[in-house]
């Protein structure tokens, strides 16, 4: 997994290889939120494979208690969340509810039911059909009688993780990058952006509002060269083919 930080004006890239436990909240037993399922602040969502869960949490060592939604993973001794949902819109109390609204979007709201956040899609479900999975690989789906309507992995935060692409895709022309977090308690929009520059010859560049501040070698193939190959292990190929 790659993780993208922000920390007194520079960027620092983590490849994170090794996992040990980590204890949350309450369980809620299961991986899929359905219109008759919500998830409380004192709830969470795990996956089959045990690997990630999602649900509410404050940033370890926060000195706020604002609460976000997001994805982290259970078998990690430090809390690592991979994804945030309402980044720029924490909750300030524990009233938040995540459901399936009547129009079908996963929305979160507070406990004055007003919208803090939505997946903002426009197409007409059945929301008796519609449900929202987290699946092994952290990627959170919400998908209607089968049909993918969302999904997280299309709409990446500060994480990279297996099986995700970044970079344009050719199908919808949207650029995928990574953004940091505004600090290591903070998971508001920060200043980095990282991702790939489709150009003729395809690199991987960070940008600190939106002025580039460094880039690799180009992209061979096969790696980005210049970089350990380690990094190149990155779906970098699905990336250029837009996928």
């Amino acid at each position: 997994m790659v993780i993208l930080l922000n920390r007194r004006c520079f960027l620092v890239l983590i490849l994170l290889t090794s996992f040990s436990s980590f204890s949350v909240r309450f369980c809620f037993g299961q991986d899929r939120i359905t219109l008759s399922t919500p998830v409380k602040d004192s709830e969470t969502l795990l996956c089959s494979n045990g690997m990630f869960r999602f649900g509410f949490f404050t940033p370890l060592n926060s000195t706020t208690r604002l609460r976000y939604v997001g994805i982290w993973y259970d078998k990690v001794q430090v809390q690592t969340v991979v994804w945030v949902a309402n980044k720029d819109t924490p909750i300030n109390d524990t009233s938040g509810l995540v459901s399936i609204s009547e129009d079908g979007n996963l929305v979160v709201t507070d406990g004055r039911s007003r919208l803090i956040w939505s997946t903002n899609i426009t197409v007409p479900v059945a929301t008796n059909d519609t449900s929202v999975q987290l699946m092994d690989n952290g990627n959170l789906r919400l998908q209607d009688n089968g049909e993918i309507l969302w999904e997280s992995f299309k709409h990446p935060y500060n994480s990279f993780l297996p099986v995700m692409t970044i970079g344009t895709n050719n199908k919808t022309g949207e650029n995928l990058k990574l953004t940091s977090w505004r600090s290591y308690t903070d998971p508001s929009t920060g200043n980095y952006t990282a991702g790939i520059s489709l150009s003729t010859f395809p690199q991987l560049l960070i940008w600190k509002s939106n002025v580039p501040v460094w880039r690799s070698g180009p992209w061979n193939g096969q790696i980005f060269i210049g970089l350990p190959d380690s990094i190149s292990l990155l779906r970098v190929w699905s990336c250029l083919q837009g996928k």
